[in-house]
Formats: structure tokens, sequence, C-alpha cells
């Protein structure tokens, strides 16, 4: 059986905390607020959202970020561009 550290028992108890996103309710919970053809495909914990945005290309979106509070103002305010695409995202992340 492995050893686990009080770091590790930290992190285990941490995870746990946090309950699944149901990406589906969190789309139809905000519809009435996305702009046409901007596709959520995670959150962030300030319920904000991380959307491919096929406006310009259907066949290669761009990573935008979409912001709740704005949107409740202006649908097409609340985006902001973040890159060029989900591969792009990904390598940012793993640079970071």
């Amino acid at each position: 059986m492995p050893k686990f550290s009080r770091n590790n028992q930290q992190f285990t108890e941490h995870r746990r905390s946090y309950s699944a996103i149901d990406l589906l309710s969190t789309i139809d919970n905000v519809k009435d607020r996305l702009v046409d053809k901007i596709i959520p495909f995670a959150t962030d914990a300030g319920g904000n959202l991380f959307c491919f945005d096929y406006r310009m290309s259907a066949q290669e979106p761009v990573i935008v970020f979409w912001d709740h509070e704005i949107a409740y103002e202006d649908k097409e305010s609340s985006i902001s561009y973040v890159c060029d695409s989900f591969t792009e995202l990904i390598n940012k992340l793993y640079e970071g």
C-alpha cells in the first residue's frame, strides 16, 4: 500500500470538495446570454466560460472567454479572444 504524505491528503480532500461540472446544464442556464456560434467547453471558478468561436470559421474556431457578468449588459462585449486554436490553448497551459 502506498504511503501518502500530508500534502497528498490535503490534495485528495481538496479534490473531493468539488463536484463535476455539468456543461449541458451550464449551457442551458446561459443560452439566452450567449452569442450565436459560441460553444462553451469549460468553466472557470467564477461561472465564466471558455468557448469555441465558430463565427468566422466553421472548420477552425478560435478560443474565446465569455464573462457572465458582462453578458447581462451586452452579449458581444462579454467575449474576449484567448487564442487561435484549442491546441494553442493547451500548449499555453503546459508552458505556463
